[in-house]
């Protein structure tokens, strides 16, 4: 009997897990049909988009780039390569 527990727990917890990793996904998509509708301009690690506020688009991190010359890096926190820019205020 608990073995058949454990194993329950097991498929459960394999079953969250693709759960939230497809709501992840999801969730990220919609944030890019808002910023493609003209919520903010949307970038690339590597692009210099100028200096500005710009924010991860999957985990939220903001950076600063102080020179129009500065290459917009990879996200410290997660690595992620798509930004966006904010003109005046962070949402």
């Amino acid at each position: 009997a608990a073995s058949m527990v454990s194993s329950k727990f097991i498929k459960l917890f394999i079953i969250i897990y693709f759960l939230i990793i497809l709501c992840k996904r999801f969730c990220t998509r919609i944030r890019l049909i808002f910023i493609v509708k003209g919520e903010g301009l949307m970038f690339k690690s590597g692009d210099k988009p100028g200096a500005g506020r710009y924010k991860c688009l999957t985990c939220g991190d903001i950076i600063y780039l102080f020179k129009n010359s500065d290459i917009l890096p990879f996200c410290p926190e997660c690595k992620a390569t798509v930004w966006v820019k904010f003109s005046q205020t962070l949402s």
